[in-house]
């Protein structure tokens, strides 16, 4: 089905909508349906030609798919953009090998993101969120709810307007943390780092109901008090440690990073053995057109 905008295909949930996301590359965005308007997938114009969209159904999940096709040329300059418009309280596990994620305004949702390579960003979300990347970024602002994060090589930069009870973790391998909280969030920090330094300027309650956990290997631990007042959440996150429905992997299905891509392959493998820095990571895939 095509629009003005480009291609669309519906997206058949049941309740609650539960979606699992597997994608090579490319810039993803998950935006909340409008009321009365059904969930749909939009792929932008021209990204359909280069790009193989595969929905299926099974049980209660809804897995889709998007691959690049045998004459899709990774140098060039064409980009693949797909917009998902959901409910707000989806529970999707999307995984993606490079490229870049973005999530704005859900709310009672429960996400498990994973990145290879690349960045993701949250604004105004709140639930259940399990965020993960492996070379690249991790952004938000306006969150709350139960998380759990981690950047493998790569900084980590939120702000938190909320926190369930329950224990959060925040974790960058190689790289910052830095957390801003909005004021009277009752909670318990506890912060270290291997080498280099924390800094917490936040107050604190050691027999609080939210327990942050934040740390990194190598890098920096900072931990403010924002201007901002907490906000209370109009939908419930359950008290529980982190691990539900979205925590279950999207495993690839057909071709590897590796097989589709080896100088992404390679420029990992460089930042886990220490030969790569993830600044110069990010910059030389930005050069490359991957993020």
């Amino acid at each position: 089905m095509h629009n003005a905008e480009g291609t669309v295909w519906e997206l058949p949930f049941e309740q609650p909508a539960v979606l699992e996301l597997l994608a090579e590359f490319g810039n993803l965005a998950l935006l909340p349906v409008e009321a009365g308007q059904s969930p749909y997938l939009e792929l932008s114009r021209g990204t359909a030609d280069n790009v193989d969209v595969h929905i299926e159904k099974v049980g209660e999940v809804v897995r889709v798919a998007l691959e690049p096709r045998a004459s899709f040329n990774w140098f060039g300059a064409w980009d693949c953009r797909a917009v998902l418009y959901l409910p707000r309280d989806v529970h999707a596990a999307l995984q993606t090998n490079a490229g870049s994620v973005s999530v704005r305004n859900l709310e009672g949702c429960e996400l498990g993101i994973k990145a290879k390579a690349g960045k993701i960003d949250l604004v105004n979300v709140y639930g259940l969120l399990h965020v993960a990347t492996d070379a690249g970024s991790i952004s938000g602002r306006g969150l709350g709810g139960l998380f759990d994060v981690q950047a493998h090589a790569g900084s980590v930069r939120l702000e938190i307007l909320d926190l369930a009870a329950g224990e959060h973790r925040i974790r960058a391998a190689m790289g910052t943390v830095r957390v801003e909280l909005a004021r009277e969030i009752d909670v318990c920090i506890e912060a270290h780092t291997v080498m280099g330094s924390v800094r917490n300027n936040y107050p604190v309650c050691a027999d609080a109901p939210a327990r942050l956990v934040l740390s990194t290997d190598m890098g920096s631990v900072r931990i403010e008090e924002g201007s901002a007042v907490r906000v209370q959440p109009r939908v419930a996150v359950a008290a529980s440690q982190p691990g539900t429905r979205a925590d279950l992997p999207v495993e690839p299905t057909r071709q590897t990073t590796s097989e589709i891509n080896p100088e992404l392959d390679r420029i990992l493998k460089m930042v886990e053995a220490g030969e790569l820095s993830a600044q110069d990571a990010d910059e030389l895939l930005q050069a490359m057109g991957r993020i």
